[in-house]
């Protein structure tokens, strides 16, 4: 079925984008005591004192357990260039949160470029209508966090190594390593992009026996972030006694952070929290999603982009549940990429069957009815309903499965 992209779903795409650049928070409207506080004082600190300043944040981030409550000040990807703007422009949490809204549209256009190249312009266009009124991600491009950037950069990272998988270029090799290791440098939890590179690889190599990707190829991909990250710590933090004290701390708050933490009562729960809590935000491109997803198993489809994607899905989700404090949905925001892919082509296979005129007119209807839910969502539980950190506790009431404490 062929769907010209119409002007109808580029306007849903300017209108979302022109209604953030619109609507920004007030300086007031940002939580001073929460993360995007500590963030601020982060870039603060070093933009008045410059990198001297690590080693003294370090120590404290290591051996004080309540500033581990909050975002490690190692997170030098997005302290460093928050910190220079803060140099250039002062200090202001609307500053943070232009690095968010810079990161959703540079994610946009990283997303519909390689969509369109891997996928079609017909599916790159929906898909970008259906992201681009995300309530998730509309609502982060506009707080003082790192997940927007996070967000950019895990995209970015899974469509390179898609584009390298299927041309072997060189210079999108080199792209995958620079984006991997930024990656890491803005949120430790990137890790996580490692074990599915490793296991698609293998996943890959079994399918595609004359293509094979190369030890040495796949060994690049991980040695190489490594050494960027290790060699950007090492000159920023003070040396190799304040990285070790970073990664003790980064450890102690993923793995052993102490209980008097209250943040950790909502960040903990089982392993299909992260489903319904995109369920609470997103019911319809979660629900095509999940059928698609079902239906890929079914039919045993040898399609290996739809089947990357899933892998992806898949093994994001699961590595990320092992982080002990990690059950908040805003941490693996960027599986809504795959989400909101999956049910475009969900919508492609429902409509598939009809003539071309019909199936044109009921995915345009799809789509535009699913953009205006998703966006009357972000209006009333993000933007009137001024929720800051959509946790599942919070989710629940808005939704009002159970009564507000």
């Amino acid at each position: 079925m062929k769907i010209p992209a119409t002007s109808p779903a580029i306007i849903l795409i300017f209108f979302s984008v022109l209604f953030l650049f619109s609507h920004p928070l007030d300086e007031k409207q940002f939580s001073t005591t929460a993360d995007e506080g500590y963030y601020f004082r982060y870039a603060s600190l070093i933009s008045e004192e410059g990198i001297a300043v690590y080693p003294k944040l370090i120590a404290d981030y290591a051996h004080n357990e309540k500033t581990r409550f909050y975002p490690a000040p190692s997170r030098i990807g997005y302290l460093l260039p928050a910190a220079l703007l803060f140099k250039m422009f002062g200090p202001s949490y609307s500053l943070l949160a232009g690095i968010s809204l810079f990161s959703f549209l540079s994610f946009l256009i990283v997303f519909f470029y390689f969509c369109r190249k891997h996928f079609g312009n017909n599916i790159a266009v929906f898909s970008t209508v259906l992201l681009s009124s995300s309530p998730l991600l509309l609502a982060m491009s506009r707080r003082a966090l790192t997940d927007s950037t996070a967000n950019l950069t895990w995209g970015l990272t899974a469509w390179l190594f898609l584009d390298y998988l299927v041309h072997r270029k060189q210079n999108t090799y080199s792209a995958l390593i620079l984006s991997l290791a930024c990656a890491i440098l803005i949120k430790e939890s990137s890790l996580v992009l490692f074990p599915f590179l490793f296991i698609t690889t293998l996943v890959y190599n079994s399918f595609h026996g004359q293509k094979k990707v190369k030890l040495i190829c796949l060994g690049g991909i991980f040695l190489w972030p490594v050494i960027i990250v290790l060699t950007a710590f090492l000159l920023t933090l003070g040396g190799p006694a304040q990285f070790l004290q970073a990664i003790q701390g980064i450890l102690l708050t993923h793995f052993n952070s102490p209980l008097s933490n209250p943040y950790n009562l909502f960040s903990t729960g089982p392993w299909y929290r992260y489903i319904v809590d995109f369920l609470l935000l997103s019911p319809v491109t979660t629900l095509l999603f999940i059928g698609y997803a079902f239906y890929l198993v079914a039919i045993r489809s040898n399609d290996w982009k739809k089947i990357y994607f899933l892998l992806y899905f898949i093994l994001v989700y699961g590595f990320s549940n092992l982080l002990q404090y990690s059950k908040v949905i805003r941490f693996v925001m960027n599986l809504d990429m795959v989400i909101c892919l999956f049910s475009v082509l969900a919508l492609y296979e429902l409509f598939g069957g009809q003539n071309q005129g019909k199936g044109e007119k009921y995915l345009r209807i799809s789509c535009l009815i699913i953009f205006f839910i998703n966006f009357y969502t972000f209006l009333t539980m993000f933007y009137i309903g001024g929720l800051y950190d959509p946790i599942s506790y919070h989710l629940l009431a808005l939704r009002k499965f159970i009564l507000p404490h």
